[in-house]
Formats: structure tokens, C-alpha cells, sequence
């Protein structure tokens, strides 16, 4: 049965214009000697239609996805891990045995898989390559989780056994024949290009000479006496200049591969020390920043009462100004209230001063000045109860009262004059 193979590779924000580039075949020329340009026409994605947004670049798809679903206010750091690609495919043996269209389903199938897990509004692309030896699908998914964003809670190693076991599981139950890699497996992963001369020079059957044409080594066969009695064959060959430099090239490669793998070997060694110390490192990043999250919860609070604190406060300078405006209002009606009421007391002592003096006219004078007092108190009291000022108003009647009633004896000498003109008046006999 065929295995499935799913491979996952972590990219930066500054590598996505070359992983589009490559995906969707925009260039001329490619690194990789298995891609047939006259095929890439055949190439498709396995997208739903409505997901697909081919005027968006994968940058500005990658960006604003995080920028709608990220919580944090800090800038993404410039390397953070914004995408994880993962490259689904099996052996040649598995997709000979199937149609283009049955190709489609399988790839759906395993896309449909990692949309359900993952969430399809975090993949933005899967397209399958059909343009090389082996048909396969680099399909990215955005890692974001919760508002956050972080490939290696995402993708840890629970998470890669799970999709390494239920993937190949959940495709079986769907009819397609295959099944998981290796548990365990120690092999070592060579560059493509490596591989490929490897595999070449170790194609089994493919003779690195004809044998049939090699002639047996002889050797001369000597008597005790130590002379020649003939040649014997042995089991030596005699090679050619030109076989010789075959098989020395032969073992010098396999030699040049041996020592590539060690230098391999030591190279994942060194890498995986510094991948150890990099987690470490992750880990510190990851309280450091969960410290910062707090604290900028803080500042977001104190943000709030400070600006609260500053309405209250604008809102405190205005009614302020408006009682010193009220204050030097009410200063004025006070002055204006003052001048009424001696407005008014004078007018009514004039008026008393004209009846006292003036006997003939006091009854005309004293209807005419009770209709002008009348008048004078109403409009007082009627402009002091429009401003408020009720118990100003009230204070008028008592204030004309006591203006209005003048006692003889608080003008003695009007008095006098008064008593005098009364008298001459009865002498003449005028006395009415």
C-alpha cells in the first residue's frame, strides 16, 4: 500500500513573493530541472471558488488576514513565522492507478481535512502541481489561534503526530488507498538535487561495466626450484584504463555521499543544539510577552479614567466659568434691584412731599400718585419675579408702603409751614 507524505515548511513574511512565485509558476526559469513548463498549464487549484481572490497578493492576503484576527496591538515581529506550507503527496505507483479528476478528489479530500482542523479562512492557497515527476499540493496555512499568532503551539509536535496519524486515516475511510509513513523512521532527508544523483548511480540492474568482457588476472606457477612451469588464473579481473577510472569515480562518490551525510548529520546536530536553544528562547519571549500583554492591559485602563478624569475635569472648568458669569449677573441685578427700590421710594416720597405741600390738589394728586405707585410696583415686582428674585419682590410692597405713608412729624418744618397757610386761609376765610 502506498504511503502518505506530509511535509511541513515555516515561512517569514519577507519569503512569500518567492513561495507565490513558485506556487503559481510565474517564473521563466526554475531552480528545480523536474518541472516541465509545457505542463503547468495543468496545474489547478482545489480552492472553493468564493475563497479564491486572485487580485489580492499572498503578502496582502497573509497581512490583513492577521490584522482582522490578531488581539494584540504590538507590531508583528519582522521574524515571526506568518505562514506554515505544507507540501501533501504520495508515490508515482499511487497516482498512475488514478484519473485527473480522481487526482482532484484526493487533494480536495486532504485540503477539506486541514480546512476543518485549521479553519479554511486561514488557508489562502492550495494548488496542486501536476508539472513534475510526482503529483503533489503546496497548500499554506496562516497559524493563528485565538487572536494569537504562533506556528510552534499550532504545529507542535502533538499536533504533527495527530495530523501524521489522522490524516492517512481519514483518507482511507474515504476509498483512497494509503496509509501513514513510517512511525519513526530515522532516515535522513537529502536536498533534492543530491538525491537525484544518489538515486541515479544506484539504480539496481544498471551494470557499472560488462563483466562478460573482463579477463581473469594470471599468474606465473612456479616449481620449488623455482622455475616457471606456466599461468594460472585467479580470481581477479584485469580492468581497462577506462573501466578502472569508472570504478574509481564510483567509489569515490559513494565515498564524497558518505562524508556529505556525516557532514549532514553534524550540521542537523549543531541545528537542532541551537533549534533547543531558540524554544528556550520562545519560552522566555512567551512570559516576557504575556508580561507585556498585562501591562498594556493596564495602560488601557489607566488610558480610560484618565480620559474620563479629563471630561470630568473640562466638564468642571465649564461650570465654573458659568457661575462667575452668574456670579457677576446676579452682582448686576443686584445693583439694578437697588436702584428700583430707590427709584421707587423716591417716587413715592415725592409724592407725599406734593400732598403734603400743596393741600388744594391732594386729592387729585393723592389718586394720580396711587395709580402711579400701583403702576411702578407692579412693573418692579413683575421684573424681579422674571429673574428669580421672589423675595425681592415680595420686599417692594413693604418698601412702597412705608415710602408712601410719611409721618407729619419726620418733616417738622413742612408741617409748620403747613399749619401756617391754614391758618391765614381761615382768617380770610378761605377754610374750607
Amino acid at each position: 500500500m502506498s504511503q502518505l507524505a506530509a511535509h511541513m515548511q515555516k515561512f517569514k513574511i519577507g519569503n512569500l513573493g518567492g513561495l507565490q512565485r513558485h506556487d503559481e509558476r510565474t517564473l521563466q526559469r526554475h531552480s528545480n530541472p523536474d518541472i516541465d513548463v509545457s505542463k503547468s498549464s495543468d496545474n489547478f487549484s482545489v480552492l472553493p471558488l468564493e475563497r479564491l481572490d486572485l487580485k489580492r497578493s499572498l503578502h496582502k492576503q497573509v497581512q490583513e488576514t492577521i490584522a482582522d484576527e490578531r488581539v494584540s496591538s504590538r507590531a508583528v515581529r519582522k521574524d515571526a513565522v506568518v505562514l506554515t506550507e505544507w507540501v501533501i503527496s504520495s508515490d508515482s505507483t499511487f497516482f498512475e492507478r488514478l484519473s485527473r479528476d480522481e487526482t482532484k478528489r484526493f487533494f480536495t479530500d486532504a485540503y477539506q481535512w486541514f480546512a476543518n482542523h485549521f479553519g479554511a479562512d486561514h488557508i489562502p492557497y492550495a494548488t496542486v502541481h501536476m508539472d513534475e515527476t510526482t503529483p503533489h499540493m503546496h497548500m499554506g496555512i496562516i497559524p493563528l489561534t485565538n487572536g494569537r499568532l504562533s506556528a510552534k503551539s499550532i504545529f507542535n509536535r502533538e499536533a504533527l503526530r495527530f495530523i501524521q496519524a489522522d490524516l492517512p486515516q481519514k483518507l482511507n475511510e474515504k476509498g483512497w488507498n494509503i496509509e501513514r509513513g513510517e512511525r519513526g523512521s530515522k532516515r535522513k532527508h537529502l536536498s533534492v538535487e543530491r538525491y537525484k544523483e544518489a538515486a541515479e548511480s544506484l539504480k539496481q540492474g544498471e551494470p557499472l561495466f560488462d563483466v562478460s568482457k573482463l579477463q581473469h588476472e594470471r599468474v606465473p606457477v612456479v616449481n620449488m626450484l623455482n622455475f616457471v612451469k606456466g599461468k594460472e588464473a585467479t580470481q581477479n579481473y584485469i580492468l581497462s584504463p577506462e573501466d578502472y577510472q569508472k570504478l574509481t569515480e564510483r567509489v569515490r562518490g559513494f565515498s564524497d555521499l558518505g562524508h556529505a551525510v556525516s557532514e549532514v548529520n553534524e550540521l542537523k546536530a549543531s541545528l537542532n543544539a541551537r533549534e533547543k536553544c531558540i524554544r528556550q528562547r520562545e519560552k522566555e519571549l512567551d512570559k516576557r510577552e504575556a508580561e507585556v500583554g498585562k501591562n498594556e492591559s493596564l495602560i488601557e485602563t489607566y488610558d480610560f479614567w484618565y480620559d474620563k478624569a479629563y471630561e470630568q475635569t473640562d466638564k468642571v472648568n465649564q461650570l465654573n466659568g458659568k457661575i462667575e458669569l452668574l456670579k457677576t449677573e446676579n452682582k448686576q441685578w443686584q445693583q439694578n434691584y437697588y436702584r428700583l427700590v430707590d427709584a421707587v421710594h423716591d417716587m413715592a416720597k415725592t409724592i407725599g412731599t406734593l400732598i403734603a405741600d400743596y393741600p388744594a390738589w391732594e386729592q387729585k394728586l393723592n389718586e394720580f400718585g396711587q395709580r402711579v405707585i400701583r403702576g411702578t410696583r407692579a412693573f418692579a415686582k413683575n421684573t424681579l419675579n422674571k429673574v428669580q428674585a421672589y423675595g425681592a419682590a415680595e420686599d417692594i410692597d413693604s418698601m412702597v408702603e412705608v415710602a408712601k405713608n410719611i409721618e407729619p412729624d419726620m418733616y417738622p418744618e413742612r408741617e409748620q409751614k403747613r399749619q401756617q397757610q391754614r391758618k391765614h386761609q381761615r382768617q380770610q376765610g378761605l377754610e374750607r
